[in-house]
Order: C-alpha cells, then sequence, then structure tokens
C-alpha cells in the first residue's frame, strides 16, 4: 500500500511538473508588462513597455518601469547583460523588439537580454525625425517632377491626370474583363481617352504626354499658329511610327487622328495609342542601348506568352545594319508582339525557335501517319528528328537569352481602324499650307509695322 501511494505521488508530482513546463513553455512565447503576474519560471519570458534607467545605491543601473509614461511600478529591476546602459537613458520595448529575461535572482532582480540594434528613446526619435525629414524631401521632388511632367499635358486631361494617381486606391470603378488579346491590362480595345489614362499601366507621376489631335485641332479654331504647332507635332508622332525600329519591327502603324499617352521611367518607355479618341495599341518599348537589369527573363516571358496566347509565328528582320526577330501572337481580337535584338553571334542559337513552334504540328502530322500507316520505321525516324532540334533549342536558348536585349513588348487591335498610308502625305501637304499662309500673314505683318516705322525716321 505504501509502495502504491509513493507510487502516485510521483506519478502526480512528475504530472504537476510537466504541466508547469508546458505552462512555461506557452507563457514564453507570450509578451508581458512588467506589472503583470509571471505564472511559473520566468526564464525566456518577453517583456514589453516603457522603462527608464535608475541606479542601484552600491552603484550600477538597471530598467525600470517609467512611471510618468503609464508604466505602474512593480519593485522589480532589470539589469541587462549583453548592454551597457547609461543615467538618463529610456527605452521603450514591443513585441518585435522585447526584453527577454534569462534568470532571476533575490529581491525581484532580473537579468535579461536586450534585442539586436535596440536604441534609446531618443535615438529613435532623431531617426523618426530624419525619416521624416526623408519623406517629406522625397514627396517634395516627386510633386516638383509632376509639376515639370504636367507641362506636357494639356488642360482638358490634367482631370484624368489626377484621377490616374487615384486609380491606385482602388475606388476607381473596374473596367469590364474582355477576351484575350482583345484589349491589354484592364483596358479593352477602344476605350476612351479617359479610360485609357485612368487604368494604364503607366505608373502614377510618370505620365510625360497625353495629346489627342482631334481634340487639340478642334479647339484650334482659326489660330493659325497654334494649328501650324499642332501640325508639327502631328507630323512628328507619325515620323516615330517610320523611324522607330521597334514599332516597324512590330508592323505598327500611325492611324488618322491619332492620339497618345506617353509614360517614361528608366529604360521603359510607355505608349498607348489611339485613333478617334478609342485605344488601338499599347507598346512597351525598352532602350535596347542599355542593360536591363531588371528585364524579363526571356525564356519565362516566352513561355508565359505561349501558354496565354498559343502558338507564335517568328520572323527576321533586317533593321538597317541589325537583325531582330518578331515573335508573333495573333486571334480574331488583337495580335501582340515581342520584339528582340540579339547580338550576330547567337542570330544562328535563335534560328532554332522555328523548330520550337513547328514541333507541335511536326507531332499532330506523326500522330496522323500513325493512325494510318502505323507506328514502323518512318514515324520512329521521323520522332527522332522532331526531338533533337528541340533540345538543341532549348540548350541554345538558355545560353542565348542572356545576351538578347528585349525591344518591345506590343499589342494591337485588329479591328479595321482605316490605316492610311497616304496620311503622312497628306499632313505635310497641311503644314505646307499653314505655313506659306502663316510666313504671308508675317510678311504682311513686317511690312504694316515697316510703314509706320517709315513716319518716325
Amino acid at each position: 500500500m505504501k509502495i502504491f501511494l509513493l507510487y502516485l505521488s510521483l506519478l502526480v508530482a512528475g504530472m504537476n511538473q510537466i504541466q508547469a513546463q508546458e505552462t512555461n513553455t506557452k507563457s514564453a512565447e507570450k509578451f508581458f508588462l512588467s506589472s503583470d503576474e509571471f505564472p511559473g519560471n520566468p526564464i525566456g519570458y518577453k517583456i514589453i513597455g516603457k522603462f527608464k534607467v535608475s541606479s542601484f545605491s552600491n552603484g550600477g543601473f538597471y530598467l525600470d518601469p517609467d512611471t510618468k509614461r503609464g508604466e505602474k511600478e512593480t519593485m522589480r529591476r532589470f539589469v541587462p547583460r549583453n548592454k551597457n546602459i547609461q543615467p538618463n537613458e529610456s527605452y521603450s520595448f514591443t513585441k518585435d523588439m522585447p526584453l527577454t529575461i534569462v534568470s532571476k535572482s533575490f529581491l525581484g532582480q532580473y537579468d535579461v537580454d536586450f534585442p539586436a540594434n535596440m536604441r534609446t528613446d531618443r535615438e529613435m526619435e532623431i531617426i523618426q525625425r530624419q525619416q521624416a525629414a526623408q519623406m517629406e524631401e522625397k514627396e517634395r521632388v516627386k510633386k516638383e517632377e509632376e509639376k515639370e511632367l504636367a507641362k506636357n499635358i494639356p488642360s482638358y486631361a490634367i482631370s484624368y491626370f489626377e484621377l490616374q494617381k487615384k486609380s491606385e486606391s482602388g475606388n476607381v470603378q473596374q473596367p469590364p474583363p474582355f477576351e484575350l488579346l482583345g484589349g491589354f491590362g484592364r483596358l479593352p480595345w477602344d476605350s476612351d481617352l479617359e479610360t485609357t489614362i485612368v487604368f494604364s499601366e503607366i505608373p502614377p507621376g510618370k505620365i510625360t504626354k497625353i495629346i489627342d489631335f482631334q481634340k487639340e485641332y478642334g479647339s484650334s479654331g482659326s489660330d493659325l499658329r497654334k494649328r501650324l504647332l499642332l501640325h508639327i507635332e502631328h507630323k512628328k508622332l507619325i515620323d516615330l511610327f517610320m523611324n522607330d525600329k521597334v514599332l516597324n519591327c512590330a508592323d505598327l502603324r500611325p492611324v488618322p487622328n491619332i492620339a497618345v499617352v506617353c509614360g517614361q521611367s528608366g529604360y521603359i518607355t510607355w505608349l498607348y495609342f489611339l485613333s478617334n479618341s478609342r485605344l488601338y495599341a499599347y507598346c512597351k518599348i525598352y532602350d535596347t542601348t542599355k542593360k536591363h537589369i531588371e528585364q524579363e527573363s526571356l525564356s519565362v516571358l516566352i513561355e508565359a506568352l505561349n501558354l496565354k496566347y498559343g502558338t507564335a509565328k517568328v520572323a527576321y528582320r533586317q533593321m538597317g545594319e541589325e537583325k531582330w526577330v518578331n515573335m508573333k501572337w495573333a486571334n480574331e481580337a488583337g495580335t501582340v508582339c515581342l520584339i528582340l535584338r540579339p547580338p550576330d553571334k547567337v542570330m544562328s542559337e535563335l534560328a532554332k525557335m522555328y523548330f520550337q513552334y513547328g514541333r507541335k504540328q511536326m507531332e499532330e502530322k506523326i500522330e496522323e501517319l500513325k493512325s494510318e500507316v502505323g507506328d514502323n520505321i518512318l514515324t520512329s525516324s521521323l520522332n527522332e528528328a522532331c526531338v533533337l532540334p528541340f533540345k538543341m533549342f532549348e540548350d541554345a536558348i538558355k545560353h542565348a537569352e542572356k545576351q538578347v536585349t528585349i525591344g518591345g513588348l506590343i499589342y494591337s487591335s485588329n479591328k479595321t481602324l482605316n490605316y492610311s498610308d497616304n496620311r503622312d502625305k497628306e499632313l505635310s501637304q497641311l503644314i505646307l499650307k499653314d505655313k506659306q499662309e502663316w510666313e504671308k500673314i508675317e510678311t504682311e505683318k513686317r511690312k504694316e509695322a515697316a510703314k509706320s516705322l517709315q513716319d518716325s525716321i
């Protein structure tokens, strides 16, 4: 009986000890104020709250709850073992940076470890002021930049420009979804100018130009000088299509009554083209003279486009002395072009891309042949001829992609937009006509001024 009672008491004691350990373990995961009750062994407890530095009567310093800042006095003293503290210092410990109890002694004294890189309240105040000043300066510079950029934005588009910055908060109603290649991002083809500005991929504040020639010509009236300047600006935009290698490689052409929303950030330029104030093309143009450290992994980008839009057609273009690659995906709604600029030394490797996009069709033909003639030496040979080049391509592209520059990613509508090959010629004639009329008016003004001057000389 005595043995049984002894066994029972040991069992109860063991269970109590296990429960106490579990309680300590759970408590150690919690955070305590210095005035809280510490259940069980406090080693490992995380302490938060506001503390000041106080002095022992026999020398040395400890942390004391700061009653002036709302903490309760508990007669507990916290002595750091991994940091030298000084008089008149104060500290605020949080759940991100708590004190940790490492041992307990008599008379309510606890040895504690400071969190790494803990600073005094005074130091934190200075840092916060510096950070606030830096943020204020960044905001000032940002506003100045936006103010400078806004000079290129006409008055009719300022309200759209401000609305575009607000769209990041998600308060602006989203446009409805659209079919694949029926637009870009959140913008379906034929979106109006306001929707295009608001839901463009251009970061707020990075819009550098908004111009809609249909609106501008309509507001110019009989102001010949303004109309002449518009003609010249219009001609520059059309010349951009003629002279830009990326747009040429993508077969993108200007249209009548063109409008553009342009943005610039680092080596990337965003262009949204509209005709009759309706969106028909989006272009993300890279500066090919700079190394694009952040540019998309080529193989990943191509794979993503293949997964989303199906099989691409690959074409090679000679742009002056440079060789470019046009990868094109298309359906009835639109077209997307990935324009690549590979160095000459890897052009032969990239030529193997042709195999990748013919593979599916070749495999389909093999299966079709198998169904007709069965699995024989001919179909086996075709299989080997099909697989080997693609393995070579996969190895080549992994090496080549590090040396290939992305020129641009261009989406465009397939809808008939009245493309005009004669637009450049027509505009040149209009400019010449207005220029001649302007020069005629200026000549008459000079003659009148000269006549007036004759009376005084």
